[in-house]
C-alpha cells in the first residue's frame, strides 16, 4: 500500500515527465517510437497525462497540508502547476517549463520537510 503522505511524488514525477515529453527531449524522441510508444509523444496525450499528474499531486498535497496544517507546499505547487500548464499550453517556452517543473519538485520536498518533526526523540528507536 502506497502511503499517502508519499503521494504527491507520484503526481510531481507525472508532471515532470509530461513536460519533458513536451520539451521534445532529443533521447525521448528518439527512444519512444523504437520501443513503440510513439504515441506517447502525442500532444494530446501528453495534455491529459499532465492533467491526471496534476490531480495525482494535488490529492497528495491536499492530504500532506491536512496532515501538517500548513498549506505553504499546496500553494507552491500551485504556481508551479499554473507556470507549467501555461507553458505547455499557452506559450510554449523551454524556460517556463523548466521553471514550472523546478517549483513542482520543490513544492514536493517541501510537503516532505514540513511533514517531519523538527526534533526526534533520541531515547526511542
Amino acid at each position: 500500500m502506497i502511503p499517502v503522505r508519499h503521494i504527491d511524488k507520484f503526481g510531481v514525477s507525472g508532471s515532470v515527465f509530461a513536460g519533458m515529453c513536451s520539451l521534445e527531449l532529443p533521447p525521448l524522441v528518439a527512444i519512444f517510437p523504437a520501443l513503440g510508444l510513439g504515441w506517447l509523444l502525442e500532444e494530446t496525450v501528453i495534455d491529459q497525462m499532465l492533467f491526471a499528474s496534476f490531480v495525482i499531486m494535488f490529492a497528495g498535497l491536499v492530504a500532506g497540508a491536512r496532515y501538517h496544517r500548513n498549506v505553504l507546499a499546496l500553494f507552491v505547487a500551485a504556481v508551479g502547476a499554473g507556470l507549467l500548464a501555461s507553458s505547455m499550453l499557452v506559450f510554449h517556452g523551454r524556460a517556463t517549463t523548466y521553471v514550472g517543473m523546478a517549483v513542482l519538485i520543490v513544492s514536493s520536498w517541501l510537503n516532505d520537510l514540513l511533514g517531519r518533526p523538527l526534533f526526534y526523540d533520541r531515547t526511542h528507536p
